[in-house]
C-alpha cells in the first residue's frame, strides 16, 4: 500500500525549510555584523573624543602658561609694545582663535591685533566673569572654543590674566579624519560579513526559486484556474468543465468544483424560472417583464419590427376578493390569464409578420394588471383586435367556488417607437392610455396620443397641489342652506368643499374629488371637510329655544371603511364643542350598496355617538328600501332628477309623493333637492314635503355669507348667488 504524500506536506516541508534556513543564515550574519560594528564605533568615537579633547586643553594650557611667564613683567610695567609682540606671535597659531591681556580690574590690555581697538575695554563675553575672578588655570568651554585663562602674578601680587582661546574645529577636523579611517575600517567588515554570507543567501535564493516553481506548479496555476471558472459562474455559465483534473488534494477540489457548477446550474435556472413567473398564473412577472422588454424592443427595431404593448386592468375586481373572498379572485385571475394569451395567440395567427418573431409575451404586472406586448407590421391593428377579443372573451362568465362572475377591462394600448422610443416609455403611456379609458366609462381600450400624457401630468400636478393644500387652508367649505317649508327658517345648510387653486383658478369637486380617489386622498379630503364644517357650524346662531342649524357632511365609501372614522368624527366634535345632533352624515345609496362587514360596523358606531344619518340622491340606487329597512336614519333627500320634472310629469311628481309619503309612515324626515323656483316649492308643499334645498332658496355660499343669510330672517330674502 503506497502512501501518498500530499500536496500540503510537501508544500509546509518545503516552506519550513526556507523559513528556518533564511531565519538561521539571517540571524547568524546580523548578529556578527552588529557586535563587531557596534564595537569598533563605541571604541573608536570614545578614544577619539577623549583624545582630542586632551590634546587640545593641554595644548592650550601650555600656551597660556608660557604667555604668563613671558607677558608678567611687560604687564607689570605696561610695556605694550612688548606685550603686542608676544601677543601677536602666539594668535598667529593655527589652532589659536584670539589671545586677551587684561588688568587686575579686567580691562583689555592687548588682544593681538595691530590696532588695538579694545585696549582699556571690559571684557564681556560669556567667559569674561570667570576668567576675572580665576585665581589659578581656568579652562572653559563651548561648542566652537576652549577658553584658558592663565592669572598674572608678581610674587603673592594678581597683576592681571591672560586668555587663550582655542579652536575646537581644528580639533574636530583631526576627529573626522579619525572616523574617516573608522569607517573605513568598517567597511572593510561589511565586505568581510557579506563575503561570510554571500554563500548561503545564494543557497537560500536557489531554494526559494525551486520552492517558488514547486507552488506555481502545484498551486498557484490550478488555483488560478479555478479562480477564472469562478468568475464564469458569476456571469451565469454553468457549463465550462476544468480539464486535466489531477489525483492530489487539488484534483479533488477541481472535481468538486465541476459537480458544484452543475448543481449551480440547476438551481439557477430553478430560482430563475420562480424569479420571473407568476405563480398564480404562470406568465412572466413584473422583473420579467422590465428585463426582458428592452432587448426584445431592440430586437424588434434591429428586424425593422413594430411593437404594440398592451396594459390591462380589471374593473373594480376588489369587490370580487371583498364578496366572494380571495380564492375566488385567485381563480377568476388564473382564467383572465388564459384568455388574454388565448386573445394574444388567435391575433397572431392572422398577422402573418408577427411569424417571423418568436419574443412576444405577456405578463402579469401588479394583481389585477396583466401586460401582453405584440410584434409585428401591421401592429396597430393587430393590438385593435386583440383587445377587442380580450373584451369579448371577459364578457362570457367566469367560474368561481360562489357564482359565475363577469368582469370588465380598461385596455391601454402604445406602439413602439411612434409613440415611445425606450421600454420605460412605453410602459408609462400604456398606463397613461389605460386610465383614460377608465376615465371614458371604463370596459372599453384607449391608443396614447400625446394628449393623453399632458394630461396625465397635468393630474399629477393638480395632485401634488391638492395635498399642499390639505396640508395648509387652501380649500373652502361653501354651505347651501336647508329649509323648513313649515316655518321657513333655515334649519341647516349642506356642506360643499370648493377649491380656489391659485393660478388654474376655481377646480369644480368633481375634478379634484376624483383626483383625491385616484391618488388615495379622499380620506384626507373627508377629513378636511367634516372638521372645517365643525369649525365654521360652532359660529352658527342658536335660534330661540335652544336649536342650531345642523351642518351635513358628504362621506365616501372608502371612509366607511375605516374603523378609526367614529372616533375622528367624536374628537371633531369634542374640540368644537358641538352636539351630535348638529353634524349629520350624507351617504349616497350606492355607497350602501356592498354594506359589508366593516361599513356596518362603523355605521353601527356613528349611531352610537348619536351622529344622524342620511340617504342623499334617494330614489336612483339599486337598494333604497331595503336600507331603510335595515339602517337607522334620520331622514332621506330625494334626488332633484324627481324634482326638475315635478311640474309636467305626472310620474316624476306621483314617485315624489310616494317618497315624501313613505318618510312620513316611517317617521323619517324628508328633503326634496333641486329646487329652483317657487312653484316646484309650492307642489312641495302640497305633497307634505318637510324641508326643501335648492337655488331658488340659496347658492352655496362662504360661512360668512350664510352668518349674513341666518340674520337675515326667512330664506327668501337673501337668495341671490355670492360673488
Amino acid at each position: 500500500m503506497s502512501i501518498r504524500l500530499g500536496l500540503g506536506m510537501r508544500l509546509g516541508l518545503v516552506l519550513a525549510m526556507l523559513v528556518f534556513t533564511f531565519a538561521l543564515l539571517a540571524a547568524v550574519g546580523w548578529w556578527a555584523y552588529q557586535r563587531a560594528f557596534d564595537s569598533i564605533v563605541r571604541s573608536n568615537l570614545e578614544t577619539i573624543s577623549a583624545l582630542s579633547e586632551e590634546s587640545l586643553e593641554s595644548q592650550g594650557i601650555a600656551a597660556a602658561r608660557l604667555l604668563a611667564d613671558q607677558l608678567a613683567n611687560p604687564v607689570y610695567f605696561l610695556d605694550l609694545g612688548m606685550i603686542g609682540r608676544v601677543t601677536r606671535s602666539a594668535v598667529e597659531q593655527d589652532e589659536v582663535a584670539y589671545v586677551i591681556v587684561f588688568d587686575a580690574d579686567g580691562n583689555v590690555l592687548h588682544d593681538g591685533t595691530a590696532d588695538l581697538g579694545t585696549f582699556g575695554q571690559a571684557m564681556n563675553d560669556e567667559f569674561a566673569g570667570r576668567a576675572i575672578q580665576a585665581k589659578k588655570t581656568l579652562v572653559q568651554k563651548s561648542t566652537r572654543l576652549l577658553d584658558i585663562t592663565q592669572p598674572l602674578l608678581l610674587g603673592t601680587q594678581r597683576i592681571g590674566g591672560i586668555r587663550v582661546g582655542m579652536q575646537r574645529q581644528e580639533a574636530l577636523r583631526g576627529m573626522d579624519a579619525v572616523e574617516r579611517q573608522l569607517f573605513g575600517e568598517v567597511r572593510q567588515l561589511d565586505r568581510n560579513t557579506l563575503r561570510f554570507l554571500a554563500a548561503p543567501l545564494i543557497a537560500l535564493l536557489g531554494l526559494s526559486g525551486l520552492v517558488t516553481y514547486l507552488a506555481l506548479r502545484a498551486v498557484v496555476r490550478p488555483l488560478r484556474d479555478l479562480a477564472a471558472h469562478a468568475g464564469e459562474l458569476e456571469e451565469g455559465r454553468f457549463d465550462a468543465k476544468i480539464e486535466d483534473q489531477r489525483s492530489d488534494e487539488i484534483g479533488d477540489l477541481q472535481r468538486a468544483f465541476t459537480r458544484m457548477s452543475s448543481s449551480l446550474g440547476d438551481h439557477h435556472r430553478q430560482i430563475r424560472a420562480l424569479a420571473y413567473t407568476d405563480s398564480l398564473t404562470g406568465l412572466g412577472n413584473r422583473l420579467a417583464l422590465r428585463e426582458s422588454l428592452p432587448a426584445i424592443l431592440e430586437s424588434a427595431r434591429t428586424g425593422s419590427m413594430r411593437a404594440a404593448l398592451l396594459f390591462i386592468d380589471l374593473d373594480d375586481f376588489k369587490r370580487i376578493n371583498d364578496t366572494l373572498g380571495h380564492e375566488s379572485g385567485d381563480r377568476v385571475l388564473i382564467q383572465v390569464a388564459e384568455r388574454i394569451v388565448r386573445a394574444r395567440d388567435d391575433t397572431r395567427i392572422e398577422d402573418l409578420g408577427a411569424t417571423e418573431v418568436d419574443e412576444e409575451l405577456a405578463a402579469r404586472f401588479g394583481g389585477d394588471e396583466f401586460v401582453v406586448l405584440l410584434i409585428g407590421r401591421d401592429v396597430r391593428e393587430r393590438a385593435r383586435r386583440m383587445a377587442q377579443l380580450t373584451l369579448d372573451l371577459l364578457r362570457l362568465p367566469l367560474a368561481t367556488e360562489v357564482r359565475p362572475v363577469v368582469l370588465n377591462v380598461s385596455i391601454g394600448i402604445a406602439l413602439y417607437p411612434d409613440d415611445a422610443g425606450d421600454a420605460q416609455s412605453l410602459l408609462r403611456n400604456a398606463d397613461v392610455a389605460m386610465y383614460q379609458a377608465k376615465m371614458h366609462g371604463k370596459n372599453g381600450h384607449r391608443f396614447f396620443n400625446r394628449h393623453m400624457l399632458q394630461q396625465a401630468e397635468d393630474r399629477l400636478g393638480l395632485e401634488q397641489d391638492l395635498r399642499r393644500a390639505l396640508l395648509g387652508d387652501g380649500l373652502d367649505m361653501h354651505y347651501q342652506p336647508i329649509v323648513d317649508l313649515r316655518t321657513s327658517e333655515v334649519v341647516g345648510a349642506e356642506g360643499l368643499m370648493r377649491w380656489e387653486h391659485p393660478t388654474r383658478g376655481p377646480i369644480p369637486p368633481a375634478v379634484f374629488v376624483a383626483v383625491a380617489e385616484e391618488f388615495g386622498l379622499i380620506e384626507q379630503l373627508g377629513e378636511y371637510a367634516l372638521r372645517r364644517a365643525c369649525r365654521d357650524n360652532c359660529t352658527w346662531p342658536v335660534r330661540a329655544g335652544g336649536h342650531a342649524p345642523f351642518v351635513s357632511v358628504n362621506f365616501s365609501v372608502r371612509q366607511l371603511k375605516q374603523r378609526s372614522l367614529p372616533s375622528r368624527v367624536s374628537d371633531a366634535l369634542e374640540e368644537f364643542g358641538l352636539d351630535a345632533e348638529r353634524v349629520h352624515i350624507e351617504l349616497t345609496e350606492s355607497a350602501l350598496l356592498g354594506n359589508d362587514a366593516e361599513s356596518q360596523a362603523t355605521l353601527a358606531a356613528l349611531a352610537r355617538i348619536g351622529v344622524p344619518l342620511w340617504l342623499d340622491d334617494f330614489g336612483t340606487g339599486f337598494s333604497g328600501l331595503a336600507h331603510l329597512r335595515t339602517l337607522t336614519v334620520e331622514g332621506v333627500k330625494i334626488d332633484r332628477s324627481f324634482i326638475q320634472e315635478l311640474l309636467h310629469s305626472r310620474s316624476d311628481r306621483a314617485l315624489a309623493g310616494a317618497i315624501i309619503a313613505l318618510t312620513r309612515s316611517l317617521g323619517i324626515r324628508c328633503v326634496a333637492e333641486g329646487v329652483e323656483a317657487p312653484e316646484q316649492m309650492q307642489a312641495l308643499m302640497e305633497l307634505g314635503c318637510e324641508m326643501v334645498q335648492g337655488f331658488w332658496l340659496g347658492y352655496p355660499m362662504s360661512n360668512k355669507d350664510l352668518l349674513l343669510h341666518l340674520g337675515a330672517g326667512p330664506s327668501g330674502a337673501t337668495r341671490q348667488r355670492p360673488s
